[in-house]
């Protein structure tokens, strides 16, 4: 089932009159072309040979023979789906291949996980009466291993890799009509990763995970594929690794509000982690964050932060507990000491995942004349993932509160406090989205409800603020290290406080940002 295209139209070289049409001099242009096609199909450049297939049925959409290999092209870069569609078209002619099409066809629905009617399928092979022989035995092998979900081939392939022979392993799934099926590809990874073949093991648990309908499965594919990612992680001796972030953008309010100022800003991040496995589910990671932004026409929003954590974690099959308490100072017009603590628990199954995190943390102003900014912050998130391999997409419900004082203002002769203490909730959509392992997409919706504990002086209003965030960030990688990216970070906030009061709330922010980023 594994031969190449030509090796399978020699097989059937006594089916096959369309082979005729690929020697035919009365075209000598289609005929070079289908020759470079098969020349690049036997070299393995298969993204070659498909362009080639596919010029060749764009000039002639009836011939079988075009079609026929354009299917093997698809099938060997086990591209199921495209495959059984191409094969059900071949099929649709009256021709030598529509047999030996529908054959694989079968394969290919069975490798998705479609066993039912990749042996219904086969069954027409074997009841049609132009069925050659050869073809027919086969068939009917196949259905049996189907019917099985094993062949001789299958069996002494799992005994070898038992024994520690994995080369023989290899060899002797090869022979099995169940070679492309999504366990066999489990096999080949396990087999190839015994071996230190890391490339080809991946490959084949990516294929494993691609196609299979068992949760079991896949969750060994992932399993084992996180095991080798961790080892060719590359990380400092000790196991640390780090992140120097530089961006600069502006902070432009498109209403403006009283107490701000539009800028231009630039942000220096440095990261460092160190990461110590206590057992195979357990690990320890003090991290270190340092941040300054620089705010270019308003120098009294300067700020540096230095933020310590330590997580805390366990991760099991399913289930992923995590507990990070922080230590941070933030340096500003005034110093706040931050103490507090982050936590996870998630529960993740095949392509979804259900979970709970939140913060606690209690805050201080060194500055005693801030003191109004004392006090606890208290936010419970629950959440739904929906994944697969290049799609994330998060939809989340959070309870937020915060406990401080009034804050004091003054503008232009008139004075009053503006409340600061509030509950609330938030809800939104958070996505990632990765594009061909070098561009990443980011993206968020969100609304957010606060009621504010207090009213407002002097005009005795009270607080309630309803808010819409949209974010996009899109980054690209250029390397294993380096990296750029664009964010802009969209705000529209609706406030019972009006333009009369001490502060008007009322206000639309946007925030853009480029930089370049580089890890270890």
């Amino acid at each position: 089932m594994d031969k190449t295209v030509m090796i399978f139209l020699i097989v059937f070289a006594s089916l096959v009159e369309c082979i005729s049409f690929a020697q035919d001099s009365n075209e000598p242009a289609e005929n070079i072309q289908f020759k470079e096609a098969i020349k690049d199909f036997q070299s393995g450049h298969l993204i070659e040979a498909r362009a080639g297939f596919l010029k060749l049925v764009e000039l002639e959409p009836k011939r079988q023979i075009y079609w026929f290999n354009l299917c093997h092209t698809h099938y060997k870069l086990n591209n199921f789906q495209k495959a059984s569609d191409c094969y059900k078209k071949v099929r649709e002619w009256d021709g030598s291949l529509s047999l030996p099409a529908a054959y694989y066809q079968a394969v290919c629905e069975n490798n998705m996980g479609r066993s039912k009617k990749a042996v219904e399928i086969v069954t027409t092979v074997i009841e049609d009466s132009k069925c050659q022989e050869n073809l027919r035995a086969k068939a009917v092998h196949f259905k049996k291993a189907v019917n099985d979900e094993e062949d001789e081939a299958s069996v002494a392939a799992l005994k070898y890799f038992n024994e520690g022979d994995y080369e023989k392993s290899l060899k002797e799934i090869e022979k099995s009509d169940l070679s492309e099926t999504p366990e066999a590809f489990l096999l080949r990874g396990m087999s190839y990763k015994s071996l230190h073949k890391n490339e080809e093991a991946k490959k084949y648990l990516q294929l494993t995970e691609r196609y299979t309908q068992r949760p079991d499965i896949r969750e060994s594919s992932r399993a084992l594929a996180a095991d080798l990612n961790e080892k060719e992680k590359p990380l400092l001796p000790g196991g640390f690794s780090g992140e120097i972030l530089f961006d600069v953008g502006s902070d432009s309010n498109i209403y403006q509000v009283k107490s701000a100022t539009a800028s231009s800003i630039t942000n220096f991040n440095v990261e460092v982690n160190y990461r110590r496995d206590l057992s195979p589910q357990s690990y320890l990671i003090p991290g270190y964050s340092f941040k300054h932004s620089r705010y270019l026409k308003n120098s009294d929003l300067n700020t540096t932060d230095h933020f310590f954590e330590l997580d805390l974690g366990y991760n099991s099959a399913r289930w992923l507990f995590e507990v990070s308490p922080f230590f941070e100072v933030t340096q500003t017009t005034f110093d706040l000491l931050s103490l507090g603590s982050d936590f996870l628990v998630k529960l993740d199954y095949d392509r979804w995942a259900l979970g709970f995190s939140g913060t606690i943390s209690e805050e201080r102003s060194l500055a005693t004349a801030e003191n109004y900014m004392n006090g606890d912050l208290q936010t419970l998130k629950l959440f739904l993932e929906l994944n697969n391999t290049a799609v994330m997409v998060q939809l989340y419900m959070a309870r937020l509160r915060t406990a401080t004082g009034d804050m004091p203002l003054t503008v232009g002769t008139q004075t009053g406090i503006l409340p600061l203490a509030y509950s609330g909730t938030e809800s939104g959509l958070y996505t990632v989205i990765a594009l061909r392992d070098l561009w990443k997409i980011y993206g968020r919706m969100a609304v957010t409800s606060k009621n504010y504990d207090r009213i407002s002086t002097p005009s005795n209003v009270k607080r309630n603020d309803l808010t819409t965030n949209l974010y996009l960030k899109i980054k690209y990688a250029f390397s294993s290290s380096w990296s750029g990216f664009a964010s802009f970070n969209f705000f529209n906030n609706q406030s019972t406080l009006g333009t009369n009061d001490i502060e008007n709330k009322n206000y639309a922010e946007l925030i853009s940002k480029f930089g370049l980023q580089w890890s270890w």
